[in-house]
């Protein structure tokens, strides 16, 4: 996992908006939406993630 207090500029804009991102599809999940499309999303984050550290 991504340490926030070792970023910087960019790397920091971009850890927030994957953290917003992710939160608002785990919203959209509790909502009742596409199943099937946020697991896919959320694998491909955690593979991204993984590359990342």
């Amino acid at each position: 996992m991504v340490d926030p207090q070792h970023l910087t500029g960019p790397e920091l804009a971009e850890y927030e908006a994957r953290r917003e991102r992710d939160e608002s599809q785990s919203q959209a999940m509790l909502d009742g939406c596409d199943h099937d499309e946020l697991r896919r999303t959320r694998y491909l984050w955690q593979a991204r993630e993984i590359r990342d550290d």
